[in-house]
C-alpha cells in the first residue's frame, strides 16, 4: 500500500507536469498563424497533398525521407490545409516531446530532473520555433527521444534481471524497432542516434564483462544476440528506401560554409539555449546557460561513476544514466562536424533530434548545487539556487520568445505579404517572375490573382541561352515584372 507521503509526492509531480504540458501547448499554439508559410513549408504542404505514390516519388528526389509527408497527408485529410491546420501537427508533436523528455529524465535521474527538463523544453525558443513549422524536424526529435527511451528500457532489463526472465521483454523490443524504423524514415541524419545507441550498448557490454568473471561472462551473449537482431531488422526494413534514394543522397550538395568544431559547438549552445532570435538577448544570458550546462554534464558524469561502483542499481541501470545523455548529444554533433569536413552540411535544425539531452543536462545543472552534501545544512541555498536558476532560464527564454513572436527581423519569409502586395497592385499586362521553380507552390498557396507566372530557370545547371530567350519572351508586351 502506498504511503501518504509517496502518494502526495506523486500527486504533486502529476499536477506540475499537467501545468507544464498546458503551458507547452499554449506557447506552441500562440500566434501560430501570425507568420506566413515559407518556402520549405509550402513544399511540405504541396507534396503532402498528393497521393502516397506521388509522395514517395517526390521524397526520393528530395533530401528527406517520406514519413513526415505521409503523416501530414493524413493529417490534412482530417484538418485541412490552413496554416493552423498544417502547423498544429508539429505543435502537438512538440507537446508529446515535452512529455517524453519528462519520462526520460525521470527514468535516468528522477522526477525532479524530469520536471525541470520538461519545463525548460517548454520554454525553449528553439523548440517553439520548430513546433510552429510544417516540417519534419520535430517528428524526428520526438521519434529519436522515443527510440532512446525504449533503448534505455531494454538496457535496464538486460542489466538488472536474470537471463531466464529476459524473454518477457518482447514489448520494449517491438516498441524500439517500430520507433527506430519510423525515425530512420523521417530524417537521414537520424542514423547518428542509432550510432550513439550502438556505442552505448557496446560500452555497457564491456563494462558488464569486466565486472563478471569466468562462465558468468556468457550472460552477455543474450543481449548481444538480441541487440544484433534488432539492428538487422531495422537495417533490412530501411534498405529498400536507401536503394531508392541512393542517387539523390550521393548528389546532395554542400549546404553551409566550412565550420570548425569550436565554432559549431558555440553556435549550438547559442541556438539550443536562446533560439534563432538569440541576438535580441544580452550575452550574459548565454553565459548562464553555458555554466548550468557544464554543471549538469559534470553532475551526470559523477552520477555515472557512482552507479558504476554501485553495480546495476539506479533507474537507468548502472552507469547508463551517465553515458546515454552524453552520447545522445555529442555523437550527432561529432558526426555533423566530421561529415562536414568533406561536404559542409551544418544546419542547426538537423541537430534538433539530439536536443533533448541538452535540456536534461541543464536540469541536472539546476539541481546539482542543491544535491551537494556541502549545502545540506544550508536549506536556503538548496532551495534558493534551483528556483533562481529556473527563473533565470525562463526569463532568458521569454526574452528570445518575445523577439520571435513580435520582431519582424526574425520572421519567416513573408510569402503571404508578397502575394497580397501583388494582388493589390497588379494590372492586366503585368507578369510575375519566380526565381526558382520550387517557390511556385508556396507563392500559389497565397496568390489568388490572375497574372501569368514564370518560374525560372527551369533547370539546373542553368542553360544561359535558353534562359535569356525565355526572359525576352516574358517581357514582350508587358507593363511591369513582379520578381
Amino acid at each position: 500500500m502506498m504511503r501518504p507521503v509517496e502518494r502526495n509526492r506523486r500527486f504533486l509531480v502529476s499536477g506540475l507536469l499537467i501545468l507544464i504540458l498546458l503551458l507547452a501547448l499554449g506557447l506552441r499554439l500562440y500566434r501560430i498563424q501570425a507568420q506566413s508559410l515559407w518556402n520549405d513549408e509550402g513544399t511540405s504542404v504541396a507534396l503532402a497533398a498528393r497521393d502516397l505514390a506521388a509522395i514517395t516519388r517526390g521524397a526520393a528526389n528530395d533530401i528527406h525521407p517520406p514519413l513526415y509527408y505521409y503523416v501530414l497527408h493524413f493529417w490534412m485529410a482530417l484538418s485541412g490545409n490552413s496554416e493552423l491546420a498544417v502547423r498544429s501537427l508539429s505543435a502537438l508533436l512538440g507537446v508529446l516531446l515535452v512529455l517524453l523528455i519528462f519520462a526520460l529524465g525521470r527514468r535516468m535521474a528522477g522526477s525532479a530532473v524530469g520536471l525541470v527538463a520538461s519545463f525548460l523544453v517548454t520554454m525553449s525558443p528553439f523548440q517553439v520555433y520548430y513546433y510552429q513549422e510544417t516540417r519534419m524536424y520535430i517528428l524526428a526529435a520526438f521519434l529519436g527521444a522515443a527510440s532512446m527511451y525504449c533503448f534505455v528500457h531494454l538496457l535496464s532489463g538486460w542489466r538488472g534481471e536474470a537471463a531466464s526472465t529476459r524473454l518477457r521483454h518482447y514489448l520494449p523490443s517491438v516498441a524500439y524497432s517500430i520507433t527506430t524504423i519510423l525515425l530512420l524514415y523521417t530524417h537521414y541524419f537520424a542514423v547518428t542516434i542509432i550510432v550513439a545507441q550502438n556505442i552505448v550498448f557496446l560500452w555497457c557490454c564491456l563494462a558488464m564483462m569486466r565486472r563478471q568473471a569466468g562462465t558468468r561472462r556468457a550472460s552477455c551473449f543474450f543481449p548481444l544476440l538480441h541487440w544484433g537482431l534488432l539492428q538487422v531488422i531495422s537495417g533490412l526494413l530501411y534498405l529498400p528506401w536507401l536503394l531508392l534514394a541512393a542517387g539523390q543522397l550521393r548528389a546532395w550538395p554542400a549546404i553551409s560554409e566550412p565550420q570548425g568544431l569550436a565554432s559549431l559547438i558555440l553556435d549550438l549552445l547559442r541556438v539550443f539555449s536562446l533560439g534563432l532570435a538569440s541576438d535580441s538577448c544580452p550575452d550574459f544570458m548565454l553565459v548562464g546557460f553555458g555554466a548550468l550546462l557544464l554543471l549538469g554534464i559534470l553532475a551526470t558524469c559523477r552520477s555515472g561513476k557512482r552507479d558504476t561502483r554501485g553495480g546495476a542499481g539506479g533507474r537507468g541501470g548502472g552507469s547508463v544514466s551517465g553515458v546515454v545523455p552524453l552520447l545522445y548529444l555529442f555523437v550527432p554533433v561529432g558526426a555533423m562536424y566530421v561529415l562536414s569536413l568533406r561536404r559542409p552540411m551544418y544546419d542547426v535544425k538537423f541537430l534538433l533530434l539530439c536536443s533533448p539531452p541538452f535540456y536534461l543536462f541543464l536540469a541536472q545543472g539546476v539541481l546539482s548545487i542543491s544535491r551537494g552534501t556541502i549545502f545540506r545544512t544550508w536549506p536556503w541555498v538548496r532551495i534558493g539556487f534551483p528556483l533562481t536558476a529556473v527563473a533565470f532560464l525562463a526569463a532568458s527564454s521569454a526574452c528570445s520568445l518575445q523577439a520571435y513572436y513580435y520582431d519582424p527581423r526574425h520572421a519567416r519569409d513573408d510569402y503571404r505579404g508578397i502575394a497580397q502586395y501583388i494582388e493589390a497592385l497588379e494590372r492586366g499586362n503585368d507578369v510575375v517572375l519566380i526565381n526558382a521553380p520550387g517557390q511556385t507552390e508556396t507563392f500559389t498557396y497565397y496568390y489568388g490573382g490572375s497574372l501569368p507566372l514564370y518560374p525560372l530557370p527551369r533547370q539546373r545547371p542553368v542553360d544561359r541561352t535558353r534562359l535569356e530567350a525565355e526572359l525576352t519572351e516574358m517581357i514582350q508586351g508587358r507593363g511591369r515584372v513582379f520578381a
